[in-house]
C-alpha cells in the first residue's frame, strides 16, 4: 500500500511519516512551496535525509511549486 503525507519537516509530519512507516510500502511526502520567504523548504529537505537514513528507499519527497496561484 501507498501514502501521501503533507509534509512540513516539523514535529507533527515527522512523527506522522515514522509512524507511517511500518504500515505502507511507500510514502509519499508533498511540501507546498509558494516561493515567499518559506524557511522550512530547507527543514523537509533535511528532515527527508534523516528519513531515508531510518528507512532507506521508503520515502520519496517532492516539493510542488504553488507561486502561481498566490
Amino acid at each position: 500500500m501507498k501514502a501521501s503525507i503533507l509534509f512540513s519537516g516539523g514535529i507533527d509530519s515527522m512523527y506522522t511519516a515514522i509512524k507511517s512507516a511500518n504500515k505502507y510500502d511507500k510514502i509519499y511526502l508533498l511540501t507546498y512551496s509558494n516561493g515567499y520567504g518559506h524557511t522550512h523548504i530547507g527543514r523537509t529537505k533535511k528532515r527527508f535525509k534523516e528519513l531515508n537514513k531510518l528507512f532507506p528507499g521508503k520515502f520519496n519527497h517532492t516539493i510542488i511549486n504553488i507561486k502561481k496561484i498566490f
